[in-house]
């Protein structure tokens, strides 16, 4: 394959992965925003013990999702080298 070919599809790797960067960023501002105002609305109803089992569990849930991310990430480079291997 020509180095062209090879730097339009790296440019277009790039161009999508930066676009799925600035997605997430928003998306996480906006989950931040959202969980300034549950949390607010919570502490309202909650007692301190209770509010921070909430704040554990969310925390937890969020570590498991990224890890669950970063697996499925590993996973699919993984079979991108071993479809390599085989040819």
């Amino acid at each position: 394959m020509p180095i062209y070919f090879l730097q339009v599809e790296l440019n277009s790797k790039r161009e999508k992965l930066q676009d799925q960067l600035d997605e997430a960023k928003k998306l996480k501002e906006n989950i931040e925003q959202r969980n300034k105002v549950v949390s607010a609305m919570l502490k309202k109803y909650l007692n301190d013990e209770e509010f921070e089992r909430y704040e554990h569990f969310v925390s937890q849930k969020s570590k498991v999702i990224m890890d669950l991310r970063e697996i499925s990430d590993k996973i699919a480079l993984f079979e991108d080298q071993l479809k390599g291997l085989q040819k």
